[in-house]
């Protein structure tokens, strides 16, 4: 997992398509995005455009991902993102290929930090997340990009 400020995301050059992630934001005027997946480079990458309210972290769901890293980067608004070691859940649902996740439940051991405008984070395929909660009770509209980055690739 990584939590930086997005004027240091291109010190991670260790992170495949970083360089179409950077090209990517400097050419598009985030904020007139349409709300949903676009593609960048077919299956490989592409970025799902995220418009919400934060919800109470008991209405959401940990999860992790086998075959993508997820860059998520806030423009607009925070959230509080909870984290936590896959030994302390419990699974709730299959693995989904379409959507490349498994879901989790838990209630120990779990950190969580507020990622604010212009913050990202990085969570690897395996790493527990659970992104999209309040801050303490607060709440607001959040625009959040979603880079989808295939690190596994599917056995089919």
């Amino acid at each position: 997992m990584i939590f930086d400020s997005l004027i240091n995301l291109e010190k991670y050059s260790t992170i495949p398509y970083l360089e179409d992630i950077c090209i990517f934001i400097k050419n598009n005027n985030v904020f007139e995005l349409p709300a949903g997946d676009i593609p960048i480079k077919g299956e490989e990458l592409f970025v799902k455009v995220l418009r919400y309210t934060p919800k109470a972290s008991s209405e959401l769901f940990f999860e992790t991902h086998k075959h993508y890293a997820d860059v998520q980067i806030v423009f607009d608004g925070f959230e509080a993102m909870q984290v936590a070691d896959l030994n302390h859940l419990r699974v709730t649902d299959e693995f989904k290929l379409e959507g490349d996740f498994v879901f989790y439940k838990g209630s120990d051991n779990i950190s969580q930090f507020v990622v604010s405008k212009n913050k990202f984070t990085v969570f690897f395929p395996g790493e527990a997340h659970k992104p999209g909660c309040l801050y303490n009770s607060i709440s607001g509209p959040v625009l959040k990009l979603v880079f989808k980055v295939l690190i596994c690739e599917y056995q089919k």
